[in-house]
């Protein structure tokens, strides 16, 4: 990848559900790369990722399957205890009910309190639920508002947990509105991923602060010389030489490709742009948080 580099993130977050399948030689090689440079690491559950594609028919079949799933991820967590920063609740409550997710969030040991992140859902959680997990967790998640007056949504929340000095993750949040808006500690998002699922790139624009998604040309090519041209035209915004993505795979001069993994690796480096960007602005605002 010659002169490409990206910038090590301070955060991580996995996804048990992926995990789970991983042989610990595996496992404990991720972790100890993530302990060396300092990464703090943030485990999801993944428990709607098993709903999503296992969803049994009646509450009981739904029920059994969280349960199994908690007993196993509990044993997951003891296992990589040191390694880990962070990790949500299970949060089924669209599946479930919230009062079944209490009493599986009861069934973790107390010693994990202090790490576990419980999931504040609209659809089954009222705002006096948010100040009561604010008070009991050092940090807390907010699922994204899907109708109604978001900034009133956001607003509510955001202002309780900043004044009683809460850390507040966004759930699949990359909307840069309400990210400028309103004083998120992180946020995570899968939509760099489609860099490869819908064949876009993916730049950071630093006049506006946002992102844009760039389309390959009609002919279906990896990379043509548009798009060739295009990340030329942004250099400024990409943070490295682009030279060194471009994997010649024949002796064609316009037969060029971008593989998979530098294609994922520019929309990263886009995201991470994104989240400096977003430091530095709350930053001028006064809010720095230290850890």
């Amino acid at each position: 990848m010659g002169a490409f580099k990206l910038v090590v993130p301070k955060n991580t977050l996995w996804s048990y559900f992926y995990l789970k399948s991983k042989e610990d030689w595996r496992l404990k090689q991720l972790f100890d790369y993530l302990r060396h440079h300092k990464i703090k690491v943030f485990i999801d559950s993944g428990a709607f990722s098993l709903f999503g594609s296992q969803k049994k028919e009646t509450f009981r079949e739904n029920w059994e399957q969280a349960l199994h799933f908690t007993r196993d991820f509990i044993l997951f967590l003891e296992k990589w205890w040191d390694y880990i920063d962070c990790f949500a609740e299970m949060d089924l409550d669209t599946i479930i009910g919230y009062e079944k997710v209490l009493e599986l969030r009861n069934m973790f040991p107390k010693k994990m309190r202090s790490k576990m992140m419980p999931v504040f859902h609209p659809e089954t959680r009222d705002f006096k639920i948010w100040q009561q997990e604010c008070n009991d967790f050092p940090y807390v998640a907010l699922g994204s508002c899907a109708k109604g007056n978001s900034d009133f949504y956001y607003q509510e929340k955001l202002n309780y947990s900043h004044k009683i000095g809460t850390k507040v993750h966004g759930f699949a949040l990359v909307n840069t509105d309400i990210l400028a808006k309103f004083p998120f500690y992180s946020a995570d998002s899968s939509s760099w991923l489609a860099a490869n699922r819908w064949g876009s790139v993916f730049l950071f624009d630093k006049n506006t602060g946002g992102i844009s998604a760039y389309r390959y040309n009609a002919q279906g090519q990896k990379l043509s010389s548009h798009f060739e041209k295009l990340l030329k035209a942004n250099r400024h915004n990409i943070g490295f030489d682009i030279s060194s993505i471009m994997d010649k795979t024949s002796r064609s001069k316009n037969n060029k490709y971008v593989s998979r993994v530098n294609r994922l690796a520019v929309a990263v480096n886009a995201y991470m742009q994104l989240e400096e960007y977003l430091t530095n602005l709350w930053g001028a605002r006064g809010l720095k948080f230290t850890n």
